[in-house]
């Protein structure tokens, strides 16, 4: 009988494929109580950014990498001090130097990278505003009423950012089952885009 290739596991299939497991498994529930309520502003940013995975998974990416980050360069600054004839104690103080250096750059990067992509969500929605505004007023005109709106908003390829928007508030409706006010109002607090969040206001009123 031949022998078959040795799959990979699942584990490490999720592991690779979504790196926040990996860290969410390993030091997620350590964090849960004392580090992740200095981040629930932070819980906002992500909303605002588009980022499907919960707030406790990505400040678990953030530290896990981060710490990752400062060992490695730890041990590789050290190291190759040591091999170019660097006394133990500078070859020490060297790596120390560049590890805090590498995971503050890491723990920056993937902090700030979600404000950078609600900020272009933001410009995309606000770019896509007249074209859906537009339409928004032929629907109404013609007594479709707004979950129907929004669910054929979430198919439009031209406003493919409003349409993910769109796509929220259907889900909240017709799988969380909120009301249409409830879902409008919670897209509002998601949305980076302050006029597509005015626009929402208004239909929140119309409905009520």
């Amino acid at each position: 009988m031949k022998k078959t290739a040795k799959q990979p596991s699942t584990d490490a299939l999720s592991a690779i494929q979504a790196p926040w497991l990996l860290a969410y498994q390993y030091i997620g529930l350590r964090i849960q109580r004392r580090v992740l309520p200095h981040f629930k502003e932070f819980g906002v940013t992500l909303q605002r950014a588009g980022f499907k995975i919960s707030l406790l998974s990505y400040v678990s990416l953030m530290l896990f990498f981060s710490g990752v980050s400062l060992a490695t360069s730890f041990a590789m600054t050290s190291f190759a001090a040591i091999l170019f004839g660097t006394p133990i104690i500078l070859s020490l103080i060297y790596g120390s130097g560049v590890a805090i250096l590498g995971g503050l750059l890491v723990f920056g990067v993937l902090y700030f990278v979600p404000s950078l992509l609600a900020t272009t969500r933001k410009r995309k929605i606000e770019l896509e505003l007249p074209y859906v505004t537009t339409h928004m007023s032929i629907l109404a005109a013609a007594g479709i009423p707004p979950t129907r709106m929004f669910r054929m908003l979430e198919d439009s390829v031209t406003t493919p950012e409003v349409a993910s928007e769109a796509n929220e508030i259907v889900r909240d409706v017709e799988i969380l089952g909120d009301d249409i006010i409830t879902a409008l109002e919670k897209e509002r607090n998601r949305s980076p885009s302050p006029r597509f969040n005015e626009m929402l206001e208004g239909l929140v009123a119309t409905v009520r």
